[in-house]
């Protein structure tokens, strides 16, 4: 069994990219609703991995990735745990099989091709995903 252990202690909001580092990790989009002068945490929208957390972060912006989910009501911000770039395949595939994010097209309705693998998320600013879970194989 693979275990991981994500501590999501930094965040970012959407065209601030240049404060995350420039290192591999697991990071989540989500969506926020302004609501009486507070930032409520509304959906986790997407999980990705990254050779380069600054580098992909920046290019959701520049690509106008989740652009339909900004108004005058809403924002999106990331969060990040660093994470050795030789598992991210599997705890990335684990968490979008788990949390099912609405943008992650991909596997949502499998987890193949890894081990039995143990995620525990924690941290200041894992919201969505403050949980320890095991994925099985699906196959």
């Amino acid at each position: 069994m693979s275990n991981y252990n994500l501590v999501f202690n930094e965040y970012c909001w959407r065209g601030k990219e240049l404060t995350a580092p420039e290192k591999s990790g697991i990071y989540c989009a989500y969506s926020c609703v302004k609501q009486n002068g507070q930032l409520l945490v509304h959906e986790l929208l997407y999980i990705g991995q990254a050779g380069d957390l600054r580098q992909r972060l920046t290019q959701h912006t520049q690509d106008g990735d989740f652009d339909s989910e900004l108004n005058d009501k809403k924002v999106v911000f990331y969060t990040w745990a660093e994470l050795d770039g030789r598992s991210l395949d599997a705890c990335e595939a684990a968490m979008i099989y788990h949390f099912k994010p609405r943008y992650n097209d991909k596997l949502k309705d499998r987890f193949t091709g890894h081990d039995t693998t143990n995620v525990k998320c924690s941290g200041k600013w894992a919201f969505r995903v403050k949980e320890e879970f095991t994925q099985k194989p699906t196959e």
